[in-house]
């Protein structure tokens, strides 16, 4: 099944077929806008003066139309649209026309932020071709836009919870929750020194790993299943600044959370607490950045 069937039908992806997904919406996102640069005055005259000869033509309504939704201006994709649903039940339009009109009714209420009635007209083009590239990948950027994504850097203090109940008071019915941790692993190495030539070292570093993590994680993930609320969650044992970087470019993050601590403090998480990562994630995340610290 395509990767994009398997979104639609609610089925997780690889991280490969994700990376795929990603790239095909920021693709259909950057053609968009380009397409609304590049949409000429002339352009709208010549197919305006097409369709104003021959008002019944529907060939020429629909050209007409897919050129005003094209434009910037919205009074122009108001009226697109308005053509578009007089089109939608067109007879003398053959299955092509009228599958570019329903792809434009998406389109059009898209652009005009209509997300609920743009996912309306995805789910007919869907139903009718379940593995329709353009309609799939429209959705997908429509699901993009219509909902958040909220990353909170957890640890263990004070600043982490005041981040995590900032982005609860933030979020809204469908946005998700990304939980994520830092250890250091120079620190889980302290704890193990002893036992560095077991053969069971690598299965104990692991194991301590993910002890340190749900240490940290375990209470917000209890808080969040008691409240219904879709989130998921990683622990991190790189470099934090990158590792930070990458999980919100895979988990196409729209806000960071990062508790701020008043002063340095060292312990398991002394790499991530350190207040370097929040200005290195306000100097470079392609997000927001939100930096949480005691009133």
């Amino acid at each position: 099944m395509h990767a994009l069937s398997k979104i639609y039908q609610g089925e997780v992806a690889s991280e490969e077929e994700a990376r795929e997904i990603q790239r095909q919406i920021d693709e259909l996102e950057i053609r968009l806008n380009t397409e609304e640069e590049m949409n000429t005055s002339e352009d709208f005259r010549i197919l305006e003066t097409e369709f104003l000869k021959d008002r019944e033509n529907p060939v020429a309504k629909l050209k007409y139309s897919c050129n005003l939704i094209r434009s910037k201006d919205r009074h122009h994709k108001t009226t697109g649209l308005r053509h578009l649903y007089d089109l939608e039940h067109e007879k003398r339009l053959d299955a092509e026309s009228i599958r570019t009109v329903l792809y434009y009714l998406a389109l059009g209420n898209f652009r005009l932020a209509r997300y609920q009635e743009a996912k309306r007209f995805c789910a007919i083009m869907l139903e009718k071709e379940p593995k329709n590239r353009q309609s799939l990948v429209l959705l997908a950027l429509i699901f993009r836009k219509m909902y958040r994504k909220y990353c909170v850097v957890l640890q263990d203090d004070y600043e982490s919870e005041l981040a995590f109940d900032k982005a609860l008071e933030m979020m809204n019915p469908g946005d998700e929750l990304v939980l994520t941790t830092h250890v250091d692993p120079a620190i889980v190495e302290g704890y193990l020194t002893d036992y560095k030539s077991s053969p069971a070292y690598f299965a104990m570093k692991e194991e301590k790993t993910e002890d340190m993590a749900n240490r940290v994680l375990e209470k917000y993930k209890r808080i969040c299943d008691a409240r219904d609320l879709p989130y998921s969650w990683t622990c991190e044992t790189g470099d934090a600044k990158e590792d930070m970087l990458s999980l919100i470019e895979m988990e196409n993050i729209d806000t960071v959370l990062i508790g701020i601590p008043p002063t340095e403090k060292k312990g398991f998480f002394s790499r991530v607490r350190n207040s370097n990562l929040s200005d290195f994630l306000f100097q470079n995340a392609k997000c927001n950045v939100y930096g949480i610290k005691k009133p």
